[in-house]
């Protein structure tokens, strides 16, 4: 695994998991069981679910690019670490 698909795997998971915390909050409001102000508990999943997709689509992005590249990123590295090592 390349840097660029792990770092998007993890971003995808954050991205993941800020989208289930917007989801129990509207849920808790469905139950009826929040205990926050209703505005700010509505305020709050808005955010947590504009965040939540903002970072997936960036993850995309970041995945894409890193298929795009076809490694590129991969052998510079790898590169860079051989010349460290010759001198």
């Amino acid at each position: 695994m390349n840097s660029s698909s792990g770092r998007s795997s993890l971003l995808a998971l954050a991205g993941g998991y800020v989208l289930y915390l917007a989801y129990e909050l509207y849920d808790s409001i469905r139950k009826g069981t929040d205990t926050m102000p209703r505005a700010v508990t509505i305020l709050f999943i808005v955010f947590f679910a504009a965040a939540g997709i903002a970072v997936l689509v960036y993850a995309a992005l970041i995945w894409r690019r890193g298929k795009k590249d076809g490694g590129q990123e991969q052998r510079e590295t790898e590169q860079r670490e051989d010349e460290m090592h010759l001198k």
